[in-house]
């Protein structure tokens, strides 16, 4: 059967036919994966820009960054031993528990974990305080000059005075000299 054997409508059903099937073909072929490939570049893009603006940032705060990692470093405590560290610890948790009239009735040192060049020390630590006093010495413990990390392990509240005993951790990062 050729097209000239068929009806004029039938002819302009078959060339319809055969349009949308070429357009169909041409969509699925060439638009959809330039398509495709064209967003996936505006995303690569997008992220890229993305980038550039997070390092711009840096760049212009790198002044501060610069003082921020002064403060830690000189705020981050170096030894030559475990036991200086330990000590150099207790004595930094003591003179805070002092400013917030906190007094502490047991103390004792926690196994040191090495976190790569870094070791952990930590301190348990048992008291018996006022809920203000507590507050004080726990918002001195989180100073950003101290690096040192507080968490409660129990808190018991009494009828006596002073009414709450405390039991918590508190643990910090150093370098040991090696």
């Amino acid at each position: 059967m050729t097209m000239r054997s068929l009806s004029r409508r039938e002819r302009r059903i078959a060339v319809l036919a055969g349009a949308c099937l070429v357009s169909t073909v041409l969509y699925v072929c060439v638009v959809e994966p330039y398509a495709k490939d064209l967003y996936a570049a505006h995303k690569r893009a997008q992220q890229a820009q993305s980038e550039v603006d997070r390092l711009a940032i840096l760049i212009a705060n790198r002044d501060t960054i610069a003082a921020e990692y002064a403060r830690v470093k000189g705020a981050m405590s170096t030894a030559a031993t475990e036991h200086q560290m330990t000590v150099a610890l207790l004595e930094e948790v003591d003179k805070a528990a002092r400013s917030a009239g906190l007094q502490l009735i047991n103390v004792k040192p926690l196994t040191s974990q090495e976190h790569g060049t870094f070791w952990r020390f930590g301190l348990e630590l048992q008291t018996q305080c006022e809920a203000h006093q507590l507050v004080e010495f726990l918002q001195i413990m989180q100073a950003p000059d101290h690096m040192l990390r507080a968490g409660l392990i129990a808190v018991t509240v009494g009828r006596g005075e002073p009414p709450l005993a405390v039991t918590f951790k508190i643990d910090k990062l150093a370098k040991l000299e090696r």
